[in-house]
């Protein structure tokens, strides 16, 4: 027909024109041949198994039984050529099922058909194929697998470790234990009237008296309560990562303040303060890991902290105006907040960076940002007011080696994420704290 239609020297498929699959054609096969139908995998596996099998097969001194291409031939459509309808004027006259009927009375006539009985590989090939294939799938999972974090490059200083003035000790192996009951996960903790309250992660704000009676549910914010404080006017203002800036009024009302600005979430509320004026100070710590959606608190602090890419805000908002002003940005998981004694600047935990900052709100140098303290050998978390001038720091576990080793390694900490329990990473439980002396004006 080529020579005829003066077509020589070109290919064309031609087919029946019906849609037919390749597992249908081999599972007709191997019916009409009476052997079992050969089972079906999903594509990248077939070509994993392929590229191991063949290696296999050449280590072993043999010709590849099954390739790469022959996975990508089986896999791809094979429609009619619509040139070999116009050029050859090509027509089917026989379906697959009378094709496949002579094909196989053609091999039983010619004794092809025991040809035709699947062959088992050899066990010691298996164990080659079997291997080779859980290697390529691990290296796969760990070099390709999508994660959640896009790792930005940064430095991270050495780490000095706990030593010097950061020595451990047990001078907090006396301390009384109050229970919480039912309750777990105390993130900030303040003494007022008479009251120790803390936030607990069911979403309540608990309160007991300093001994650790008369404890209660004070109120449940529906949320996850982080830090908070009280106004001048005996209101609870809260740092809710799930919900925002709340204020809570002496009935147990629950009103949100801030939960936006410029039209965006503030999507990790986590501590807050309030001034003598009355004006409220806080923290969002990413606007890239909620704590709703990356499974907690803790959860999206890590992933934070992982990608480095320095999202965290600290915002004033003014009860009279009802305004909110940004104050500062770009900080590696803003956390922690507190006064000088003159309220004339804040101090501010930037976890990620192992660093306190200090914002100035007035005087001289008003709108500066100065490095109190660099290089902690853990995660800053909360800051508090103590006595004598005191500011007290809370260093939640120390630092991860892994992530400080691939700091400036952006792909290695994508790796990281693909471990089913990144959290191991931030080790122990060991926490640490230390005071600043006397920071005032």
């Amino acid at each position: 027909m080529l020579l005829e239609k003066n077509a020589s020297g070109r290919a064309y498929n031609v087919t029946d024109g019906a849609r037919t699959t390749f597992r249908d054609y081999f599972a007709r096969l191997a019916d009409g041949a009476g052997v079992r139908r050969p089972k079906s995998v999903s594509y990248r596996v077939a070509k994993i198994f392929a590229f191991c099998g063949a290696l296999a097969d050449r280590i072993a001194g043999n010709e590849p039984s099954i390739s790469v291409q022959a996975v990508d031939f089986v896999s791809r459509h094979h429609p009619v050529s619509v040139d070999a309808i116009h050029a050859l004027g090509f027509s089917p006259t026989v379906m697959l099922d009378e094709g496949m009927k002579r094909t196989l009375e053609w091999l039983r006539a010619n004794q092809q058909m025991g040809k035709m009985k699947p062959t088992s590989v050899p066990l010691r090939y298996r164990k080659w194929i079997y291997s080779m294939a859980a290697v390529f799938l691990i290296f796969g999972y760990f070099l390709l697998w999508p994660v959640r974090i896009t790792p930005q490059k940064w430095k991270a200083p050495e780490n000095r470790g706990y030593v010097m003035e950061h020595a451990t000790n047990s001078r907090l192996a006396s301390v009384q234990n109050l229970s919480l009951g039912d309750d777990e996960g105390p993130e900030h903790i303040l003494a007022y009237a008479g009251w120790i309250y803390a936030a607990v992660k069911s979403g309540a704000i608990i309160r007991m008296r300093a001994d650790g009676s008369a404890r209660e549910r004070w109120v449940q914010t529906n949320g996850r309560p982080l830090g908070f404080a009280f106004d001048s006017k005996k209101n609870m203002i809260i740092a809710d990562a799930n919900r925002g800036l709340l204020i809570v009024s002496q009935q147990k009302n629950i009103s949100v303040l801030v939960d936006q600005f410029e039209g965006k979430p503030i999507l990790l509320a986590d501590a807050v303060i309030v001034a003598r004026s009355g004006r409220i100070y806080f923290s969002d710590a990413s606007q890239r890991f909620g704590a709703a959606a990356s499974g907690g608190t803790f959860e999206a602090s890590i992933l934070d902290v992982l990608e480095h890419s320095s999202t965290g805000r600290i915002f004033q908002y003014n009860p009279e105006t009802k305004k909110t002003d940004l104050l500062m940005s770009g900080l590696c998981f803003a956390n922690g907040l507190a006064f000088d004694a003159r309220e004339e600047s804040i101090f501010v935990s930037e976890t990620g960076n192992y660093r306190i900052l200090r914002y100035w709100l007035s005087g001289p140098r008003r709108g500066r940002t100065e490095t109190v303290l660099e290089n902690l050998p853990g995660y800053p978390d909360n800051l508090m007011r103590g006595r004598n001038g005191r500011i007290w720091v809370g260093l939640t576990k120390p630092r991860s080696a892994v992530a400080d080793f691939t700091a400036d390694k952006p792909f290695l900490r994508e790796m990281t994420l693909r471990l089913r329990d990144f959290s191991g990473l931030f080790q122990s439980h060991t926490g640490m704290f230390l005071h600043l002396m006397r920071v005032g004006g």
